[in-house]
């Protein structure tokens, strides 16, 4: 009778220390959502949608048991016993300031942006002042999305990849100056134009304690996190349901 009570302490002891997924309890990997523009008016593309259905987003994953994360927390959260998600914006527009801010302190989650260094005070895009502002509050993260590369037609930054890797490099190290210059933070982060990389650029990137970023929609520790584009016609509940679809 001694023996069986020691061995079920000892069962008990080592359940208790085991990891979630050892014992049975599920496991995920953060869904990243890859965010544009957001506009009320009635000109829309793909990659624009309404203030409304960024908030019914927002509401949503709350109401699922989301935690939200900033960019540069996803490598602690992959396979973890929580769902969690990263808000992600690209371009650099006026919208992340106006109107994505106010979105993020009303429901206090976070949302990392990715600025196009060469757009900053371009029409439709962050001032300077907008965007020292934005990286103020916290509830956001700055992620470098080029300086100048993202400008270039699709086919000419995939041929860089081939023929100019280094060019690409410094591209990012040249907005990555620009960014802290403004903001006065350190821009770790990185989300490729276009979605597009290579193993050596990446490999580069990582070097200098870059956490990189495509389009596409995979998550893989030996390449870039992948993210899911929240586009005008697909909500996040819809690639939600998607998952969940590929899943069963």
């Amino acid at each position: 009778m001694r023996i069986i009570c020691t061995v079920l302490i000892f069962f008990m002891l080592t359940i208790n220390n085991m990891p979630a997924n050892a014992i049975g309890e599920d496991t995920y990997s953060p869904l990243v959502l890859m965010y544009h523009r957001i506009s009320d008016s009635e000109e829309k593309d793909a990659f624009t949608i309404s203030a409304k259905e960024f908030e019914n987003d927002i509401k949503f994953l709350k109401e699922q048991g989301y935690i939200f994360l900033k960019a540069g927390e996803i490598e602690k959260h992959v396979n973890a016993t929580k769902k969690s998600v990263v808000i992600t914006f690209d371009d650099g527009y006026e919208s992340d300031y106006k109107i994505v801010l106010p979105i993020l302190e009303k429901y206090n989650v976070v949302a990392t942006f990715f600025i196009i260094g060469s757009l900053i005070g371009k029409d439709g895009y962050l001032t300077a002042s907008e965007l020292k502002n934005l990286s103020r509050s916290d509830c956001v993260q700055i992620g470098n999305h080029s300086y100048s590369i993202h400008n270039l037609k699709f086919q000419d930054v995939k041929g860089m990849y081939f023929t100019a890797p280094d060019k690409i490099i410094s591209d990012f190290e040249l907005n990555r100056k620009h960014l802290k210059t403004i903001t006065d933070n350190d821009v770790t982060i990185v989300s490729y134009p276009y979605g597009l990389y290579g193993k050596y650029v990446d490999n580069e990137l990582n070097k200098t304690g870059s956490i990189t970023f495509s389009s596409d929609e995979n998550i893989s520790k030996s390449s870039p996190f992948g993210r899911f584009n929240r586009s005008t016609d697909l909500s996040a509940e819809q690639i939600i349901k998607k998952l969940q679809n590929k899943q069963n």
